[in-house]
């Protein structure tokens, strides 16, 4: 579980050497068309033979059509990848203690039975991402005044190596040798304080500008959901507040406050989807 809080490898997919449909195609020559003066069982002969050919030639035809369509799929499922790495945050909540996923849960529940009323609350007028997102956020904005209010947890969460020695949160990076997380010293340590700050900005950005256009899981929530569950996030960045909101998460990513509520993310990457992958091994035999 420490490993998949940790820094994650984004290597993108090798893509499959371009082929040349014409090359593939312009060898074949026409089916064979009869000899004079045969008779008429070489004849029959000589036809069967031509529809035989012809279809053979029709599904390899066929399934190089499929092959260039599964290609340019995949081509464009990377293209689309890449302009997502200026929008795209992939979040990883843990379902054990300390956990947000039963707070989310409650808050979509409460969220839809209130937007399904004749006359909704304002909450229920507007979209579930952001009331998700800022559910998270709130219960976030919870902890950490609880730990600048308490000494016993800020010396609880300094034993846990998320604190340092002069009370500021720390940077984290996964150490494969010891297999660990260990403070990333080479990213300044933030205050008590400002934590409260930056997440507060966070949270302004969201229920000001509504810059968000997708967060959700990829599992339905429930109350007892367990391993690890995946958030998909999207945020505009044609306004300057969106832009803003991306690079503040940017600013706090693999900060050891996330663990408070038991989450960690990362930009997304360039890495196929399952999904994609799975194409591509049926397209071609094998991942490429």
């Amino acid at each position: 579980m420490e490993e998949f809080f940790g820094e994650v490898s984004m290597t993108a997919s090798k893509r499959p050497m371009e082929d040349d449909f014409s090359n593939r195609t312009k060898h074949r020559r026409p089916g064979h068309k009869g000899g004079k003066g045969a008779g008429s069982s070489n004849g029959s002969k000589g036809h069967h033979k031509d529809t035989t050919n012809s279809s053979l030639m029709e599904t390899e035809d066929m399934e190089e059509a499929f092959r260039l369509a599964c290609r340019l799929l995949l081509q464009n499922t990377d293209s689309i990848h890449v302009l997502r790495q200026d929008t795209a945050i992939v979040w990883f909540a843990r379902t054990s203690q300390p956990t947000v996923v039963p707070t989310l849960f409650a808050a979509a529940t409460k969220w839809k039975d209130d937007a399904n009323r004749e006359q909704p609350s304002a909450v229920g007028r507007l979209p579930l991402r952001e009331v998700l997102f800022m559910t998270m956020i709130h219960t976030l904005l919870k902890e950490l005044r609880e730990v600048e209010k308490d000494e016993e947890l800020r010396a609880k969460y300094q034993f846990s190596g998320w604190l340092d020695k002069e009370c500021r949160w720390v940077f984290q990076k996964w150490d494969p040798d010891t297999r660990t997380l260990l403070v990333d010293t080479n990213r300044r340590s933030i205050p008590i304080p400002d934590m409260i700050q930056n997440v507060q900005a966070i949270l302004d950005l969201i229920t000001q500008h509504h810059v968000l256009h997708r967060f959700h899981s990829t599992r339905r929530l429930s109350q007892d959901l367990q391993g690890i569950a995946v958030l998909l996030m999207d945020v505009s960045v044609r306004e300057t507040q969106g832009t803003r909101l991306f690079q503040q998460l940017l600013n706090l990513q693999n900060n050891a406050v996330w663990q408070l509520i038991g989450l960690q993310y990362k930009r997304e990457g360039l890495r196929r989807s399952p999904l994609a992958v799975k194409l591509q091994e049926w397209a071609y035999g094998s991942a490429q």
